[in-house]
């Protein structure tokens, strides 16, 4: 799933259009991802998320 996006550089502003909700309320779930991976940046996701899959 990581991929997929990432494969697009979506902004916050984007993504949260798309989905309607606020740009706050997409930084806010992303920081709690990275928290739940253990992550600090997309770029580690991306690299974690073979072992994830």
């Amino acid at each position: 799933m990581l991929k997929e996006v990432s494969t697009r550089a979506f902004t916050i502003r984007e993504i949260a259009k798309e989905i309607f909700v606020s740009p706050d309320a997409v930084k806010f779930h992303r920081r709690k991802l990275f928290e739940k991976l253990e992550v600090n940046n997309i770029s580690e996701a991306i690299v974690l998320q073979p072992a994830i899959s």
